[in-house]
């Protein structure tokens, strides 16, 4: 009995297991991270916790390292128009062979070994030019849209949102922080 209880629980972990692979969203394919270095504008958020005392103007800034390591710098204004900074670093996830599954910590480095401290960053569709990007998270409860400009076309918009509609995202929670161009 004590066999067929535990050949039914790896059984069904297979299983959830299997289906949570096979619903992960798919990322950006040929994704060049040395393309992606340098500075964006964040257009459109789903709102979260890390970034609700941002009101507005947020940036971020991407700078390869000779690790292969990324630094970025995020910063945005709050409520006092004060300029709010977050220094961090991200890595290529190496649960999987792709440059657009990204891993980040903004956690003090000696907290580096903590899984916990880090989150998903995977790069979901970008623009061929790389002028604008789709950005989210495996569970689908974090999205971004980027740009290399503070404002982007209501296509490309619409475009990139497409996408992640598409791929399980729940685009209507979308917060529209710039203005589209037609």
């Amino acid at each position: 009995m004590y066999r067929v209880k535990l050949f039914s629980f790896l059984l069904l972990a297979i299983i959830f297991s299997s289906n949570t692979l096979a619903s992960l969203p798919d990322t950006q394919k040929n994704f060049s991270l040395e393309r992606y270095m340098g500075d964006w504008w964040q257009i459109a958020l789903i709102p979260n916790r890390f970034q609700k005392m941002c009101v507005g103007q947020a940036q971020a800034n991407y700078t390869l390292l000779s690790s292969g390591d990324v630094r970025i710098v995020n910063q945005c204004v709050d409520n006092d128009s004060k300029l709010k900074s977050a220094e961090g670093i991200a890595k290529v996830n190496k649960t999987f062979d792709d440059t657009a599954r990204l891993k980040v910590r903004f956690a003090p480095r000696w907290l580096s070994a903590l899984p916990f401290v880090w989150g998903d960053y995977w790069v979901l569709a970008i623009e061929e030019d790389y002028s604008a990007v789709l950005v989210g998270s495996p569970d689908r409860e974090y999205l971004w849209v980027l740009s290399r400009t503070a404002i982007i076309s209501k296509e490309v918009y619409e475009r990139l949102t497409a996408t992640g509609s598409a791929q399980g995202f729940d685009v209507s929670k979308l917060i529209l922080e710039s203005a589209l161009s037609n």
